[in-house]
C-alpha cells in the first residue's frame, strides 16, 4: 500500500516550534525532524515521509502529492488538529481512494467520543498504562478532582485552552 507520511504545513513563520518553549526570541528556526514517522515507513515498502514545515512544503502541494498513495498518516497536534483534518478532507476530495490515519496528541491522549472523559492507570501494576480505570475508580478520580480543584482555588494553575 502505497503510504504518505506527513508532518503537514504550518503557519507562516513558524521557527520549528522550539522557539515557543522558550521565554527568549531566537535567531535560527530550528525542527525537530519527525523520526516518529519514519520509524514506520522505514518498515514500509513504497512509503515517503514528507517534512512540510522546513522545507516550505504548501498545502496545495501536500494535496497534489496525496493523488499518489493509498493511505495518508497525518502528524497532527491540539493547537493545529482543526487545520489538520481540512488538509486531510482536502486530499481526500483530491484522491477519494485515500485512507487517513491521523498521529499524535489530538487523537491520542483526548478522550474519545462516548468514552471516558479522562485517564486513570495504576503505574505499578499497569505501566503500559493498557487498563483505563477512570470509570472504575471514580473515588480516586473524586478524590483527585478536589485535589486539582484546590490547586487552581489557590492559583498554582492556570487554563489551558480556555478550559
Amino acid at each position: 500500500m502505497r503510504t504518505l507520511f506527513l508532518n503537514p504545513p504550518s503557519f507562516e513563520g513558524f521557527d520549528g516550534g522550539a522557539g515557543s518553549r522558550w521565554p527568549a526570541s531566537r535567531e535560527i528556526e530550528s525542527y525537530w525532524y519527525p523520526v516518529w514517522l519514519c520509524y514506520p515507513a522505514g518498515m514500509l515498502e513504497d512509503s515517503r515521509v514528507v517534512d512540510a514545515p522546513p522545507h516550505k512544503i504548501s498545502i496545495d502541494e501536500c494535496v497534489a502529492m496525496a493523488r499518489d498513495y493509498e493511505l495518508l498518516v497525518l502528524f497532527t497536534s491540539t493547537p493545529g488538529f482543526h487545520v489538520d483534518v481540512r488538509i486531510a478532507e482536502m486530499m481526500k476530495d483530491s484522491n477519494s481512494k485515500l485512507k487517513v490515519a491521523f498521529v499524535g496528541p489530538p487523537v491520542t491522549v483526548e478522550p474519545a467520543p462516548g468514552g471516558p472523559k479522562g485517564q486513570l492507570y495504576d503505574m505499578v501494576k499497569d505501566p503500559a498504562e493498557l487498563n483505563n480505570l477512570y470509570q472504575k475508580r471514580a473515588d480516586i478520580v473524586d478524590s483527585l478532582s478536589t485535589l486539582l480543584q484546590k490547586y487552581k482555588d489557590q492559583g498554582h494553575t492556570r487554563p489551558l485552552g480556555g478550559q
